[in-house]
């Protein structure tokens, strides 16, 4: 069991990794929000590759993003000393963009579990499976009717042929089912530390963040099952 001043220790790396993304979003925000105008996030890196530069177009981007009048929770150190939930979130911002889409994609397909089970065309289902990923799916139809039945719920109006036809996912725009399982993300996050969650909406894509933005909310059950899910894939 760690000791008080380890959990201190451990709290005060977490809020400078809370520091760093508020004062560093080029390093480690989603390209959707790199931008300033009339820079593109791939003409603001490059600029941004030059060390004197770096300073003052993190600040400046920092400030257009709303970073620099953020509301940090008064609760936020004693949430990252104290509270599982707010460590797990804090655990999302240390993923890297491959990771966090894995976990995204783990999510979306416990959440599609009743479309995919319902699916007749094999086409459709190889297509789903494509865009979840193949150990997303198989987790799906193995582990959502024993450990996680009321994450489905969260995607119950998702039609899922129709979702399908949609334009393929990239590195810069995730698939709009992978979206659901980000939302879930997020929710969470939201219902742990609003400070926490705002962060966290900069390294999701634009599409994701303005649904966030809807206040959908996310129950304790939900929040038990996303937990679990989480922990069978090593991440709470």
């Amino acid at each position: 069991m760690e000791n008080s001043a380890q959990t201190s220790h451990k709290a005060l790396g977490e809020l400078a990794l809370v520091a760093s993304h508020i004062t560093r979003p080029l390093s480690h925000f989603h390209e959707d929000h790199l931008g300033l105008n009339p820079l593109n996030a791939d003409t603001l890196k490059k600029i941004a590759s030059v060390r004197s530069f770096q300073a003052p177009l993190n600040l400046a981007l920092a400030r257009h993003l709303g970073l620099t009048d953020l509301a940090i929770e008064p609760g936020l150190a004693r949430d990252l000393a104290e509270r599982p939930d707010a460590k797990l979130v804090i655990g999302f911002l240390k993923l890297d963009p491959g990771a966090l889409l894995d976990i995204s994609k783990y999510c979306a397909a416990a959440q599609l579990y009743p479309q995919i089970r319902r699916c007749v065309l094999k086409s459709n289902r190889q297509k789903a499976q494509a865009i979840l990923g193949s150990e997303a799916f198989v987790i799906a139809l193995r582990e959502v009717p024993v450990f996680f039945p009321h994450l489905p719920s969260r995607s119950a109006n998702v039609r899922l042929d129709s979702e399908l036809e949609k334009a393929p996912q990239s590195d810069a725009m995730p698939h709009a089912l992978v979206m659901e399982g980000m939302k879930t993300l997020m929710a969470f996050a939201r219902a742990t530390n609003r400070t926490l969650a705002t962060l966290l909406g900069f390294r999701f894509p634009e599409a994701v963040r303005r649904q966030f933005h809807t206040g959908e909310t996310i129950s304790e059950v939900q929040i038990a099952e996303l937990k679990t899910l989480l922990a069978h894939r090593g991440i709470a």
